[in-house]
């Protein structure tokens, strides 16, 4: 290789370059260094042109260069007298800088030094010292052979042993015989390209026992660079939420930070008749429209980090309305909302009872009319009303004894729902009809004067005379008494009293023969039952 091509690659070398002379003192002791030549890479590294440097002596560059902790003239006249070469990095507290420099010599009394600039490696270096003292996580250099080279403190406490123990120790000797091959194809993979993998396996814990870890990897130069994080907890409680999520009796879904449904459960396909295909992607309120009573959406709610518990209904896919408990909270990762579940608990049976038991406490169970307790209650309400006049009839079903006693008391109770629900049938809309004990009735008749109850009274009893014409079983009688209060100066209680007193006066008078004639209907009725049975016996 000829002088200009050497010249050349000097001349452009990243690298500084330097070329000294010694120069020794009267005792051919050497005491100085003189700059010969320097290169582009050098004058940049100490900030200064070469004809600022070239022909001038160290001394004079650093004055204070024997002063220092290692007496640089000493170190380099050695290797400038005795031939051969040397390496070393020292900081430079005037560059700011850490340096490695090569130096060797040619010929006696001359010197060439390479000078690098490596203040980055060693801030890294130094970065990754402090990285492996303070990390709670494990980490670990391994060599190309998958040999570990360097452990942290976290490495040691998990495996239970020193770092002079592992360093030199195969990695994959402390992976779980299962998990072996699958280990070795992800380093094999790590080494192929130039970007992190992750993977979890298991490895061998103090205690003995397996426990999985969740690694993240990253090539450098011939080593890889391994962090790994112990997750068998959060992996186990994943694996019981999922569980229930998978196999709870509740239906299910998830929603992300749009209020998007991203997964749900086959409880939910039974409950609502929607599939995940179907809704995956769907904003909540494609499927759950918005209270308009509700200011705020329930996943709106959710995602301002309430935690939400009600009873509402919601609609299936069919479009009926199906009672539910929602139960709904935000989902945090890293201490962010990020999401959103909602459980739907199907009520049906108990809204059903209790709409029954709610039927029970306000209706009669016998006619399905509403009751005593029903009564009293509106009767309060509409005396505080503005529906003046308001008109009341009374009915006593005239003869349900004798029925009981002949017939038995299912033909009594037969008897009641016939009269229920004739006087049913005869009133509007707008009135209400109670039983309020064994064979009396009150039906209330808001905003109706003593005319029109009078004629309705009068289409009661032509109701019950076309009724006996189609019946044979056993003739209808009710006593009816009507009366009104024309305003709030006359009471409902008082008006019901007036009432049911024109229907005993009617039961009385108006109504003797009732009774034998009902008596002897009922014993020509026991007759014709005596004789159907000799002839059957």
């Amino acid at each position: 290789m000829n002088s200009k091509v050497c010249e050349s690659m000097l001349h452009n070398s990243p690298i500084g370059c330097a070329y000294v002379r010694a120069i020794a003192d009267e005792h051919d002791r050497i005491c100085d260094f003189e700059i010969l030549f320097v290169n582009p890479a050098l004058e940049e590294l100490v900030g200064a042109e070469g004809r600022q440097i070239l022909g001038r002596r160290i001394t004079g560059l650093v004055p204070r260069i024997r002063e220092m902790e290692v007496d640089w003239i000493d170190y380099y006249a050695e290797l400038a007298r005795e031939g051969g070469n040397r390496e070393f990095t020292y900081y430079s507290e005037k560059l700011d800088k850490w340096l490695r420099v090569r130096a060797y010599s040619p010929q006696e009394y001359y010197l060439v030094l390479f000078i690098h600039d490596i203040s980055q490696e060693v801030r890294q270096i130094r970065e990754l010292d402090t990285l492996f003292k303070v990390s709670p996580d494990l980490l670990c250099i391994l060599g190309a052979d998958y040999r570990i080279a360097r452990v942290n403190r976290a490495f040691e406490q998990f495996f239970g042993k020193k770092a002079e123990e592992l360093v030199g120790r195969d990695f994959l000797s402390l992976t779980c015989p299962w998990d072996l091959e699958y280990t070795r194809e992800k380093l094999q993979a790590l080494a192929a390209r130039e970007e992190p993998v992750k993977f979890v396996n298991r490895m061998g814990g103090l205690d003995g026992s397996f426990r999985y870890m969740e690694w993240h990897g990253l090539p450098w130069g011939s080593q890889f660079y391994l962090a790994a994080r112990d997750i068998t907890h959060s992996r186990l409680e994943r694996a019981y939420f999922e569980a229930l999520f998978l196999h709870s009796t509740d239906a299910m879904l998830y929603f992300d930070e749009e209020t998007k449904i991203f997964n749900l459960n086959k409880q939910f396909t039974d409950l609502f008749g929607y599939t995940l295909e179907e809704l995956q992607g769907l904003p909540l309120s494609s499927i759950f429209p918005p209270d308009p009573e509700m200011p705020v959406s329930l996943s709106r709610r959710i995602l301002q980090g309430e935690t939400v518990a009600l009873e509402t209904v919601r609609p299936s896919k069919s479009g009926r309305l199906i009672p539910v408990s929602v139960k709904g909270g935000p989902v945090y990762i890293d201490g962010e909302i990020k999401g959103g579940f909602a459980v739907y608990t199907d009520i049906s049976e108990r809204k059903a009872y209790e709409e029954h038991l709610k039927r029970l406490s306000l209706h009669d169970q016998l006619t399905g009319l509403y009751n005593r307790h029903f009564l009293e209650t509106q009767i309060k309400i509409i005396e505080k009303s503005k529906r003046y006049p308001i008109s009341v009839l009374v009915f006593d079903v005239d003869g349900l004894k004798l029925v009981n006693d002949t017939l038995g008391h299912a033909q009594g109770d037969k008897l009641l729902q016939m009269v229920a629900n004739v006087i049913s049938k005869s009133l509007r809309a707008s009135d209400f009809l109670a039983r309020i004990g064994g064979d009396e009735f009150i039906a209330v008749l808001p905003e109706t004067d003593e005319e029109t109850v009078f004629k309705i009274a009068d289409r009661i009893r032509a109701n019950i005379r076309k009724a006996n014409e189609t019946c044979q079983e056993f003739p209808i009688s009710v006593s009816v008494g009507a009366a009104t209060a024309v305003n709030h100066h006359t009471t409902l209680e008082e008006t019901i009293r007036k009432a049911d007193e024109r229907m005993y006066h009617e039961k009385l008078v108006e109504k003797r023969g009732t009774k034998g004639e009902m008596l002897a209907f009922l014993l020509r009725a026991l007759g014709e039952i005596n004789a159907a049975r000799q002839k059957e016996s």
